[in-house]
C-alpha cells in the first residue's frame, strides 16, 4: 500500500482567523496520522514558528518541516516556492487558503475556499485586489483536485461563481 505523502501549506500560521484554522486542521490532521498508516505529513511555513508551536510533537509519528518563510498573498511566496516544491518532494498538497503558487502549480492539490467575499462583493475590498482575487480564486479552484468548504453557503456560491468546479466540492 503507497504512503501518500500530504504537504501542507502553514506560511502564516497564526496571523488571521484563516491561519487559525488552518493550524487547527493541520493538529487534528497530525493527530490523525496516528491510527491512518496512509498518510505522513510535512508542514511548510516558517521554521522557527512551527518549531515554537511545538509542530514535530503534534503526532507520534515523525512529521518533516521545510522551511516556507513567505507570506500569503506575496512575492516572495511566489520566488520561493520552486525551491520549497523541491524540498518537499512528491505530494498531495493542501493549500487552506485560495493564494496556490501562480507559477509552476503542484500537480495534485487540494485548495480551501472559506468564502468568495472578495469576489462577490464589492465593497468588500478594493477594486486591483477584487480584481486579482477573481482570477486567482479561479485559478485555484480550476486545477484543484478538490476544493474544500466549510459551509454550504460558500459551496452554492461556488456552484454559482464558477460551476465546473461544483463536482470537486467538498464540506468539510
Amino acid at each position: 500500500r503507497r504512503v501518500i505523502r500530504v504537504a501542507y501549506d502553514l506560511r502564516d500560521p497564526t496571523r488571521s482567523g484563516i491561519a487559525r484554522s488552518a493550524l487547527s486542521l493541520a493538529r487534528a490532521f497530525a493527530q490523525r496520522l496516528e491510527a491512518d498508516r496512509r498518510f505522513e505529513l510535512v508542514l511548510c511555513g516558517p521554521l522557527d514558528r512551527l518549531e515554537a508551536l511545538g509542530a514535530r510533537s503534534w503526532s507520534t509519528r515523525p512529521i518533516d518541516i521545510v522551511n516556507w518563510n513567505a507570506g500569503r498573498l506575496s512575492m516572495a511566496a511566489q520566488r520561493s516556492w520552486r525551491a520549497t516544491s523541491a524540498n518537499v518532494g512528491e505530494a498531495l498538497w493542501f493549500f487552506p487558503h485560495w493564494d496556490v503558487p501562480w507559477y509552476a502549480l503542484p500537480q495534485r492539490y487540494v485548495v480551501m475556499v472559506y468564502d468568495l467575499t472578495l469576489q462577490l462583493h464589492p465593497g468588500a475590498t478594493g477594486r486591483a485586489r477584487r480584481w486579482l482575487s477573481r482570477r486567482w480564486v479561479r485559478r485555484a479552484m480550476k486545477y484543484a483536485r478538490r476544493v474544500v468548504v466549510a459551509s454550504d453557503a460558500t459551496a452554492r456560491d461556488i456552484a454559482a461563481y464558477q460551476l465546473e468546479t461544483a463536482s470537486r466540492v467538498r464540506r468539510i
